[in-house]
């Protein structure tokens, strides 16, 4: 995640794009980009891109400090498809509700490992 930031950073001082421009270009959830040009990749790749230093900081403590736990006692393969089926599914159903909104990070993996996290404590 924080590798795809670096490279973020990289690409907006190296050209005169605003952000928004390079996230689109490096593969944010745009539902009609989904829709009408197939760009299924979309529904991944966007929940590796952040939007600033806060957004990927606050990610990684939620997942360092909920998803070890969770990774530890599910294994590194169920967690893989949990964040795989969460990112998908968050960003189907983002795009159901506002199509023409660029949106990146990984809100929908981190809401799943706290209902995950919720459900393994009870």
């Amino acid at each position: 995640m924080a590798l795809m930031f670096i490279i973020e950073l990289i690409i907006e001082s190296a050209t005169d794009k605003p952000r928004a421009c390079v996230e689109y270009d490096l593969g944010s959830m745009f539902a009609p980009a989904v829709a009408n040009q197939i760009h299924l990749h979309r529904l991944i790749v966007s929940s590796f891109l952040h939007g600033s230093w806060m957004h990927i900081c606050s990610t990684l403590f939620t997942l360092l400090f909920y998803g070890y736990v969770l990774e530890h006692n599910y294994g590194v393969a169920k967690m893989i498809g949990l964040y795989c089926i969460s990112s998908i599914t968050g960003n189907l159903f983002t795009g159901l509700i506002n199509p023409y909104h660029i949106s990146v990070g990984p809100s929908s993996i981190v809401m799943a490992v706290l209902t995950l996290q919720i459900l393994f404590l009870y």
